[in-house]
């Protein structure tokens, strides 16, 4: 069977990073739906302005918070902190760049792979048909092994408390294996537990080795693509802890909720970045107070 690729969700969208750490123009995009959301679930107009100019605030509450003067201050301090944490020892920048480069090693290994994978997925098709087709013979066996079995027990029921015990102990360590997705043990475990009952499947691999030879080595570009992925998805796993842990330290010092923090901050942005609706004339005169010293966080 063919090695599974290996997955990271990697989901780099997160409502408090700033936009240099977004990544690649997919992040770009769900960064700016998970605003969308964020400003829609909150009540508030992300459309331009009508002809008046007018702003009309929000209905505050526990999340969404009056941006007064003070609490953008607190906010801005919350900001600094959090891209504290986004750059220590090169932080998300550094990744971004390792990703980059990785993404660059993946589109090649990609056009490498879509010329070798017809004649490898061609190659292992026919010798998987062909150890279908053996094993299902092998089957037959088995179950002319298993009615001898059973007739054996039912000759000499003493016997069949040992079959049972040797069968439990299989059955134990195939958990094991299970669990800790040995496919090596999971192997050996059905086999031994089959055993015991009677039924050798010790030969079975022999017999498709004889009859189909051994399965097609899968191409080294599909193997490099693999690791070069996976590497990837590793990147993705250790952006998205930097981000926790960073709006997590901007709530800490901002004195903010989590909530209150990214809230705040989505809101801060799109009225600093030109998008000036459902805000008080005392929060637009308090963030535009600060405009310079949050466009340094919260670049369009």
């Amino acid at each position: 069977m063919m090695r599974p690729r290996l997955l990271l969700l990697v989901a780099l969208v997160s409502v408090a990073v700033p936009a240099e750490a977004q990544l690649g123009g997919l992040a770009k995009k769900m960064k700016e739906k998970a605003i969308q959301a964020a400003a829609e679930k909150a009540g508030l107009e992300t459309k331009a302005p009508g002809a008046d100019g007018t702003a009309t605030p929000p209905a505050y509450d526990d999340i969404i918070l009056e941006l007064t003067a003070p609490r953008v201050e607190s906010l801005l301090k919350g900001l600094q902190a959090s891209q504290a944490v986004l750059t220590a020892d090169g932080g998300i920048p550094a990744i971004l760049k390792r990703r980059e480069a990785l993404e660059t090693q993946i589109t090649a290994l990609s056009d490498r792979v879509s010329a070798v994978r017809p004649g490898y997925d061609n190659a292992h098709n026919r010798w998987s048909g062909c150890e279908n087709d053996t094993r299902h013979a092998l089957e037959k066996g088995h179950e002319d092994e298993a009615r001898k079995a059973a007739a054996a027990i039912m000759a000499n029921p003493a016997g069949a408390a040992d079959k049972a015990r040797a069968a439990g102990v299989a059955q134990q360590e195939l958990a094991k294996a299970i669990a800790a997705n040995d496919t090596t043990a999971m192997k050996k475990w059905t086999a031994q537990y089959y055993k015991a009952w009677g039924i050798d499947m010790t030969k079975d691999d022999a017999a498709v080795a004889a009859k189909c030879g051994a399965p097609p080595a899968r191409p080294q570009a599909m193997a490099d693509l693999d690791l070069a992925e996976a590497r990837r998805d590793s990147l993705d796993v250790q952006a998205r802890a930097i981000e926790t842990r960073a709006v997590l330290e901007g709530s800490r010092v901002s004195g903010l909720s989590e909530q209150q923090f990214a809230m705040a901050r989505e809101r801060a942005q799109m009225a600093v970045t030109g998008t000036r609706t459902r805000f008080s004339k005392g929060e637009l005169a308090a963030l535009d107070a600060r405009k310079s010293e949050l466009l340094v966080f919260l670049k369009p």
